[in-house]
């Protein structure tokens, strides 16, 4: 989508407004294709079961984990009972 919008001569922002620091780190991924981005939704949420990419004084820091390096957090898991 971005290869399109360039060819078509449009501007690109990345952004979300109610979404996991799972789907933030991966959109972070392409933060140099992009001219805007508003990646803070998952600074809202109560309780956001991901750790990933963080904010730090208006700059959106990429964790060093392999992979995307997001991670569910312990307390999320929910155990398997039968």
């Amino acid at each position: 989508m971005i290869t399109v919008a360039r060819r078509a001569g449009l501007g690109v922002m990345l952004g979300c407004k109610t979404e996991s620091a799972l789907g933030v780190t991966a959109m972070a991924q392409l933060a140099p294709l992009a001219d805007w981005l508003d990646l803070d939704g998952h600074l809202g949420l109560k309780d956001d079961p991901f750790t990933g990419a963080v904010n730090d004084r208006g700059r959106i820091v990429l964790p060093g984990d392999p992979g995307l390096g997001a991670r569910l957090c312990p307390d999320s898991v929910i155990p398997w009972e039968e």
